[in-house]
């Protein structure tokens, strides 16, 4: 996986079936505390899944799980940290928080890897080769969804579609 070869040519075309190992730790983020149902991205460090739990910002998430409890399917951690909004010349200091998931692999899965850039929402290329290649789909096309992109990907797989998409 060759992140700065990725970072640098964004417009990558590595793609290819990989499989992730049992005992394996996933993460997820969002705002909600709800575990992951069905199909999802998840990534493989916790610091890129903190960059979506701070994403989206929703109200208060007191007493919806307990704060480092466990849910039916994996950890759920409560995160939580002060930012600053600048807004004109005053201040405004705001806590947000959001939800960390951990879930580990209880079998070995089977997965469609698209490497570094090539997986990013973009508008530089970084789809063309999900887009196009892939989806047979035109760049002047309107963007379809990432749920959409990824059931379609998700049916090359023909009839065991759903055991890779679920975790």
């Amino acid at each position: 996986m060759r992140q700065w070869g990725s970072f640098v040519n964004h417009n990558g075309m590595s793609i290819f079936y990989a499989m992730i190992p049992r005992d394996v730790q996933l993460y997820y983020g969002n705002s909600r505390a709800e575990p992951v149902n069905g199909m999802q991205w998840m990534a493989f460090e916790s610091k890129h899944a903190q960059l979506f739990v701070k994403r989206e910002i929703m109200g208060s998430f007191a007493g919806e799980i307990p704060r480092d409890g466990n849910s039916s399917m994996g950890k759920v951690q409560y995160l939580q940290e002060e930012v600053e909004y600048a807004n004109s010349s005053e201040k405004l200091q705001e806590r947000v928080g959001g939800w960390l998931h951990e879930y580990r692999t209880t079998k070995t899965l089977r997965v469609l890897y698209l490497d570094g850039m090539s997986a990013a929402n973009a508008e530089k290329g970084t789809l063309d080769l999900q887009d196009i290649v892939l989806l047979n789909q035109e760049s002047e096309e309107s963007m379809i969804s990432d749920m959409d992109r990824a059931t379609r990907m998700c049916s090359f797989s023909g009839p065991r579609a759903t055991e890779i998409s679920t975790a």
